[in-house]
């Protein structure tokens, strides 16, 4: 059982995951609202920005970690993504749409023996 603390501090890394995701795919635009002292610039999280599919985002926050130096290979994220397909009742992409999408929303891939994804990580993945 986690203590008070943990609990708090996985729901803000979690929070904060969520957002950089969201401000990495170009979803986070400036918006002014007026708060308690006056007109003030507040993040607000839109469905689809810059033509990147609300599909990819709800993907990369469910099942990876946005972390700089990080890397997952293409192959092992495709199949992440199918099966989070099938269990969220989405249509998949093939894997060729899944890269256009990964590229739009600001990803780079390179080639050594294989397909790697960088600046990206499988949840709970040891890679």
């Amino acid at each position: 059982m986690m203590s008070d603390f943990a609990t708090i501090v996985l729901s803000a890394a979690t929070a904060v995951n969520s957002f950089a995701i969201a401000a990495l795919l170009g979803k986070i635009r400036a918006q002014r609202v007026v708060g308690v002292n006056g007109p003030e610039l507040m993040p607000r999280v839109y469905a689809e920005t810059a033509g990147v599919p609300d599909q990819l985002a709800r993907f990369l926050s469910d099942c990876t970690v946005v972390e700089p130096g990080s890397v997952v290979r293409s192959e092992a994220l495709y199949e992440t993504y199918l099966a989070w397909c099938q269990r969220s009742g989405e249509a998949p992409w093939q894997m060729r749409g899944l890269h256009s999408a990964m590229q739009a929303a600001g990803f780079r891939k390179y080639v050594q023996s294989c397909i790697w994804w960088n600046g990206i990580r499988l949840k709970d993945a040891a890679q």
